[in-house]
């Protein structure tokens, strides 16, 4: 099953009768007041430009504009893994072949380690710990990419009297091309095939998941995104505005970079690619590498895994 060819889904053979439950599209959140206090353009249109803002802020204030992660195996590459696929790559192609051998990974982490050592970049162990909180409760951390599940479980949850300042807008381009979403996490349902109930399974997801109000009730309830393409144009959720991010009509924002997100497939080999390639890429945040000596160990590792 599966919503709409133009959307980014997981391809995997374990399960091969799986729905998304969230698109969990990554956007820009950022604080207004600090943007304005600091003259940064709401509107910068490239990733390369928005990073020297954050270098002068970094420079001068001590604010940073972004955030990597530098604890666990799982974000560090998912970090890395969403400036990826915004960028155009990706781990896998549709045939489950390995594609990180490719210009557009190295100039992504190029991207990161410029951004953490000049301190545009907040070096976090952990992106929804204590540290990303002490950070975005002092105004240290004035904005960052992350998907929409972020608004409730990162910012609300940890500075909700920041409330009204926040907004959120889609990604910066990369010069080099791209898109202007991403994605970041998720959930889905995995019906396993050939069982007594698999019919029954697929007929409860068509109509509870898979109908309008379905899904406009999950996001209500939970902040899902749809995963239905035509619901972006529902004129109920057109309507949405989000009293957090000052009553921002946030589907405006959430439309167009649906409109334009990256196909995201997966392979087997997925998890022992994330964790050979963490501690690669974390030397290369940290300056003890350089990023294409970083992106070579890691696949040399994967190789070799994957031959025994």
């Amino acid at each position: 099953m599966t919503t709409c060819s133009s959307w980014p889904r997981t391809q995997s053979e374990a399960f091969p009768t799986a729905l998304d439950s969230d698109n969990s599209i990554t956007v820009l959140y950022y604080r207004q007041d600090l943007f304005e206090k600091y003259r940064v353009p709401e509107t910068v249109e490239t990733w390369e430009e928005f990073l020297e803002h954050g270098e002068r802020l970094a420079e001068d204030h001590e604010v940073s504009v972004g955030m990597v992660s530098t604890g666990d195996n799982g974000s560090i590459v998912n970090g890395f893994l969403q400036f990826l696929l915004q960028r155009g790559g990706g781990f896998f192609d549709e045939t489950g072949d390995l594609t990180l051998d490719s210009p557009e990974a190295l100039e992504v982490l190029q991207f990161m380690t410029r951004g953490v050592r000049s301190g545009a970049l907040l070096a976090l162990p952990d992106p929804y710990g204590s540290a990303c909180s002490a950070a975005l409760k002092s105004g240290r951390l004035a904005a960052t990419a992350m998907p929409n599940w972020y608004n409730a479980y990162g910012l609300q949850a940890n500075v909700p009297e920041q409330k009204g300042r926040w907004r959120m807008r889609t990604l910066p381009r990369f010069t080099g091309g791209g898109h202007i979403g991403s994605t970041l996490g998720g959930t889905a349902f995995a019906v396993l095939k050939d069982k007594p109930h698999t019919q029954a399974a697929l007929e409860l997801l068509r109509r509870v998941y898979l109908s309008r109000e379905g899904q406009i009730l999950r996001y209500r309830s939970g902040g899902f995104l749809p995963t239905l393409k035509h619901l972006y144009q529902d004129p109920e959720l057109v309507a949405t505005e989000d009293a957090y991010l000052g009553g921002q009509p946030v589907f405006d924002v959430y439309g167009k970079a649906a409109a334009d997100l990256p196909l995201f497939y997966q392979a087997p080999g997925m998890q022992i690619l994330a964790d050979v390639l963490g501690g690669p890429v974390l030397d290369a945040l940290k300056g003890r590498t350089s990023p294409h000596a970083a992106l070579k160990a890691g696949l040399r590792a994967y190789r070799q895994q994957v031959k025994r």
